[in-house]
């Protein structure tokens, strides 16, 4: 860095790594783990600020439609901005109700606490990935995590820099994510797939998702996210 003060001589800047929150809006935050592949790799988390949804029973029974109003109310409670301004809502009959925005938040929106997803691939098996990917993906609702390989295969893995699917596992259950979805399978295991989902669900002990391949992409679309057990 060059500045006045250092009569614009050369001032190295401190190194600094690039792991944590790395940027922020109202919605949401983004953040990142520094992960080791023999090159240096980033780990990404998504964390949502807070979930805002609708009840669509109690919508129903007031004889209300969604449309631009409730995005509009959504957006309300998200600035902090529940008062008592009127909001005209739509009806099932094309015309409208007004409520304060306060007693349409009180009736038919639903607060909960952000969700949260963590992306990890193309990392090896070592104390220090575990540890940074656990404080990543911590509390996750969805962790997905390569499962390049077979624990028969754990050499092989170590040699290429990558996981298991049991080392997948048992990722997602140190970090204590609700949902795994095990991808990013090596080649060599075609048409053995559900080999590598039962590895990682045995690990983690906790619902597996399976996600469509690129194949199965080409054959259908669009490409559910689908539940798997471990004998999908």
């Amino acid at each position: 860095i060059y500045t006045g003060r250092n009569r614009m001589q050369p001032r190295p800047l401190p190194v600094r790594p690039f792991q944590g929150m790395i940027h922020a809006e109202r919605l949401y935050t983004m953040h990142v783990g520094l992960l080791d592949h023999g090159i240096p790799v980033l780990g990404v988390a998504l964390r949502e600020t807070e979930h805002i949804s609708v009840n669509k029973d109690r919508l129903s029974k007031m004889d209300l439609v969604p449309g631009p109003w409730l995005r509009e109310l959504k957006e309300m409670v998200r600035r902090g901005e529940v008062d008592e301004r009127p909001v005209h809502a739509a009806t099932r009959d094309g015309g409208h109700r007004v409520f304060t925005r306060r007693e349409l938040v009180e009736a038919i929106v639903l607060r909960s606490p952000g969700q949260r997803i963590a992306y990890v691939t193309d990392v090896r098996y070592t104390p220090e990935n575990v540890a940074r990917i656990a404080e990543l993906a911590a509390g996750v609702d969805l962790f997905v995590c390569e499962a390049a390989f077979l624990e028969a295969d754990r050499e092989l893995a170590a040699a290429r820099g990558h996981l298991t699917a049991r080392q997948a596992g048992l990722l997602a259950r140190e970090a204590g994510a609700k949902r795994l979805a095990p991808f990013h399978i090596s080649p060599r295991y075609q048409g053995r797939e559900h080999e590598l989902l039962d590895e990682a669900a045995a690990a983690f002990g906790g619902p597996v998702l399976r996600l469509s391949s690129e194949a199965e992409r080409g054959r259908r679309c669009p490409a559910p996210v689908k539940e798997a057990s471990a004998r999908d």
